[in-house]
């Protein structure tokens, strides 16, 4: 049974303490009887501490509190020294209250020091000189350079249910908690030490009758997280504690006769920053022949002692037990199996129900104030009706998380609500339930979890619950809330916003009724229902179409109603938006190739580049290394059936580029297929994207192609050299211009090497435009930024090469069209068809008033492959019917594979003509957008 300690609870009222020891309430005095501390507007230290006026500090009432008086401090921030001043007397102690360490952890209000205090960092947080019959309980305590708390020449002090912290992180203090000074029944119980000392507590030459009991120590790998000390301290009980520590956990030093070490939990924490190698328990020769011990889990770290005994170690209870007759009855070195930081067991532990009933010290509650109480699935250790577990943290089922529902959580004015709280798995029955209902209301105490209840005004409540068992436990509890409003119709509001491609998010959460919803069903139209829960969905339709969106909602009153909304679904028209080329894979440098028939997913989020939701296309160069044999490779958008088109075609031994366009997947990616059998490392550089949001980007117009530079005419780029072109003003490119579109044509390469288009003005990245190679001209798109003087470089890497630059359009201010992206589409594939391409042949495409794209569509952004060429030529794509200009689209050998991207201008009829200069080569056309005025 799995079960979690947790805030939210209510103190106990009473501990139980074993015979002969003080049992400490926790009861609140009466008013008359109570000092308030509480730093609020009106709060006074020169005043009598009302709750209406309460005292600023906590030593302003301390300093006025009488025997049997109790100083109530609000959850706050105090963080002041307090020395206590005055005493009770015999069963009228003074008590400092603070608040439930379950209920409000580090909310607790603070006694000590903070960062940067103005105090004596020398003196301890909470200090007790020369006083008697004090009780501290509920604080968090916190110690500077000092002990965090100091008992010193104090009788019948109880340090109780606080969270003992603090110390610096170097030179941590001798002691968390001290007991010293001929301190007598000092009792330290139920409080969480956490910090830095060299010990936890220490109880030093002097101090009786000291009771350490209930405690947790978890440590955290530190050295100086320290454990419980005893030095010279007759008759010291150390009982039920849980600590786990680098070093010692327990120490019983010197002469210290009478002592007690039962029911512990003794741990080591490991791995420990020093190293320290120590027993967890240990006891000095003058004091083991009468302390008594027994009932404890020791669990040391492997080749360490468990036990330290008059000078000898053992390492296990059953050596000890041998060794030291009367010593080690029903000890515990195997395994202890905790759940968590407090060490609390967890199923099946055997520190369960394995405790000593008649321990002294031995409460009746556990950390939390929880009663121990018999686990009926575990054997007990003992006879009788009390079966405690070992340690500070009891298994009960009283710490499970209890929840109440509200049903309905909204209604309108004048309906009732019926709160029912789950049933509790508890090993000891339900006495009652209390329902509050903060509404000024009667409280009810019922027998039965679950009551209905009329609020008399509209708002918002969340009743406070309490369940109280018959043992006395109270388990936490967490309520629902519940809105109550003035009565009206059920009206629900459907609206749909686009993410990513045929992506969309349906949103309802201005939908409205007085009433709790009680099903909520969205109908995508695509034969797709979601019943949501969460009032947001997204959904990716599979293909472009006309849908019907339906939102049904019900209600508690029992009412349908419906919203609907028609929804085209489709690629977005976008601007476009350059990227410094940034690379978003590289299969080389961790040995990912892409195997034969594997895919690739590309993110493309995350790069340093502003792409998110409302991207709809990207503009990559994609490289091939093939790495033994020829293939293809394939972009296409995630989370969609692989197309049939290609984009990249390589040849064994020849790394090969080619711009690509494609639309993105519904989540912002881009899948890469190797469809053919050769290995290969792909390598993609983002140089732009395109995106919806038209407020911004650029919009592009296209040009009859036209060359901006021909190095034939002049002389060849040289090895790591660059040559500028003027782009800005020349063949129809405005002076605004902020990126061309160009083709690059590599020939009369000298050695193997490549090529780099990028702005004037700007670094040159180490992405490549184009890999040319001795006797073969190859060619490739470029979409480029222009510089801020206009121009574009062209840098060539080895040898010497000639480069030829030809223009087919602009982005920019002044730019006309929209791109919108296509799913690839094969638009031509003359193996199929007409057969080959002759020379000075000239073959008409319709593209515009088919395929989706509108007949007057300004531009085509295409995927052109040759294949099968009888001659080393060239193809040019440009608008149908007209004068074919002198540029290229595509450049390649006899008996090659070579594919280009090309976007192309298109006649008014939406054709254009791809022409073959010599001989015959089949010629396949892929489709991956338009560009259109919008």
């Amino acid at each position: 049974m799995h079960r979690r300690h947790l805030a939210g609870l209510a103190t106990a009222t009473v501990i139980s303490l074993g015979a002969g020891l003080p049992a400490p309430s926790v009861a609140v005095a009466a008013d008359g009887d109570t000092l308030y501390v509480n730093r609020i507007a009106g709060c006074s230290d020169s005043g009598t501490g009302t709750k209406a006026a309460p005292f600023c500090s906590l030593q302003a009432a301390a300093d006025r509190a009488l025997p049997g008086q109790t100083v109530q401090a609000e959850a706050g921030v105090y963080f002041d020294p307090l020395v206590v001043t005055h005493s009770g007397s015999p069963g009228k102690p003074i008590t400092f209250l603070g608040t439930d360490m379950r209920r409000d952890g580090y909310q607790m209000p603070g006694i000590g020091f903070l960062v940067n205090s103005d105090a004596d960092e020398n003196a301890p947080g909470l200090r007790l000189d020369g006083v008697h019959d004090i009780r501290i309980s509920g604080f968090k305590i916190i110690g500077d350079s000092q002990e965090s708390v100091l008992v010193n020449d104090s009788d019948r002090v109880t340090v109780d249910g606080n969270l003992v912290l603090g110390g610096p992180w170097t030179d941590p203090r001798p002691a968390s908690l001290r007991v010293t000074g001929g301190a007598d029944a000092t009792v330290v119980s139920r409080n969480w030490f956490l910090g830095f000392a060299t010990k936890s507590v220490t109880v030093d030459k002097g101090a009786t009758g000291t009771v350490v009991t209930t405690n947790v120590i978890p440590g955290d790998g530190r050295a100086v997280i320290g454990g419980i000390q005893v030095t010279d301290a007759p008759g010291t009980v150390v009982t039920s504690n849980s600590v786990r520590t680098c070093d010692t956990a327990v120490s019983v030093l010197g002469a210290s006769p009478g002592s007690v070490v039962k029911n512990n939990i003794l741990a080591k924490f490991g791995p420990c920053d020093d190293h320290v190698l120590a027993a967890r328990l240990a006891v000095s020769a003058e004091s083991a022949a009468s302390v008594s011990e027994g009932y404890n889990s020791l669990s040391p770290a492997e080749g360490e002692p468990a036990y330290a005994w008059a000078g000898a170690t053992y390492p296990d209870s059953a050596s000890f037990a041998r060794a030291v007759p009367g010593r080690g009855d029903h000890d515990l070195t195997a395994r202890i199996n905790l759940y968590d930081r407090l060490l609390s067991p967890a199923p099946g532990s055997p520190a369960i129900d394995s405790a000593d009933p008649n321990a002294p010290g031995q409460l009746d509650i556990d950390l939390h104030g929880y009663r121990r109480i018999d686990d009926p699935s575990t054997a007990n250790a003992s006879a009788g009706s009390s079966h405690p577990d070992r340690g500070a943290i009891e298994y009960t089922t009283s710490s499970t998380l209890l929840n109440v529902r509200a049903n309905p959580r909204a209604v309108p004015l004048g309906s009732p609500v019926t709160f029912t709280v789950d049933t509790p798995e508890t090993w000891s029955p339900v006495v009652a339930y209390t329902f509050d209902f903060q509404d000024g209301s009667p409280v009810v105490v019922s027998s039965v979890p679950s009551v209905s209840h009329v609020y008399p005004k509209t708002g918002e409540y969340t009743p406070v619950v309490t369940v109280r068992l018959q043992n006395g436990d109270m388990p936490a509890v967490w309520s629902e809330s519940v809105q109550v409003s003035p009565d009206g119709p059920l009206v629900p509001v459907l609206s749909l916003a686009p993410t990513w491609n045929f992506s969309y998010k349906a949103n309802t959460w201005d939908s409205r009724s007085p009433w709790s919803f009680t099903e909520q069903t969205l109908d995508f139209g695509d034969g797709t229902f979601d019943p949501m829960r969460p009032m947001t969905t997204e959904h990716v339709y599979a293909r472009e179409g006309d849908y019907t969106v339906t939102y049904t909602v019900k209600d508690a009153g029992g009412r349908t109603a419906k919203a609907t909304q028609q929804l085209h679904v489709g690629y977005r028209p976008s601007t476009y938006h350059p990227v410094n080329p940034t690379r978003v894979l590289d299969t080389r440098p961790d040995w990912s190739t892409l195997l034969i028939g594997q895919t690739r997913k590309v993110e493309l989020s995350g790069h340093g580049f502003s792409f998110g939701a409302g991207s709809t296309a990207v503009v990559l160069n994609v490289t091939a290394i093939p790495r033994g044999g020829d293939g293809h490779l394939t972009v296409f958008p995630s989370d969609t059936a692989q197309p049939s088109t290609s984009n990249l075609n390589f040849v064994d031994g020849v790394t090969t580029s080619n711009l690509v366009t494609v639309p993105v997947g519904p989540r912002g990616t881009v899948d890469i297929a190797n469809s053919h059998s050769a290995l290969v490392d792909v390598v993609v550089d983002v140089v732009g994207y395109y995106a919806a949001e038209l407020t911004s980007g650029d919009r592009f117009s296209p040009l009859p192609p036209a060359r901006l530079l021909d190095t034939r005419t002049t002389a060849p780029i040289g090895a790591d050299r660059s040559t500028s072109v003027q782009v800005a003003g020349v063949n129809g490119v405005p002076a605004d211009a902020t990126a061309v579109a160009v083709n690059l044509t590599g020939t009369g390469a000298t050695e193997e090497t490549y090529l780099a288009v990028y702005p004037s003005g700007s670094a040159r990245s180490a992405s490549s435009s184009l890999n040319p190679r001795p006797g073969r001209d190859s060619s490739n798109q470029v979409i480029v930024p222009v510089g801020p003087d206009g121009r574009i470089n062209v840098y060539n890497h080895a040898g010497s090469t000639h480069a030829i630059l030809d223009v087919s359009g602009y982005y920019g201010p002044g730019g006309q069209n929209l791109f919108t992206p296509a799913a690839p589409k094969r638009l031509l594939d003359t193996r199929a068809t007409a057969g080959p391409l002759g020379p000075d042949g000239t073959l008409p495409l319709t593209i515009g008033g088919a395929n989706g794209v509108p007949a007057d569509a300004a531009a085509a952004a295409l995927n052109v492959t040759v294949t099968d060429p009888t001659a080393d030529s060239f193809v040019t794509v440009y608008p149908g019917g007209s004068t074919r200009p002198n540029t290229s689209s595509v450049n390649f050998q006899a008996r090659s594979t070579v594919p280009n991207h090309v976007i192309t201008p298109l006649a008014g009829n939406g054709t254009a003509d791809i022409y073959n200069h010599v001989g015959s080569t089949q010629v396949i056309a892929d489709l991956f957008g338009y560009f259109s005025k919008g």
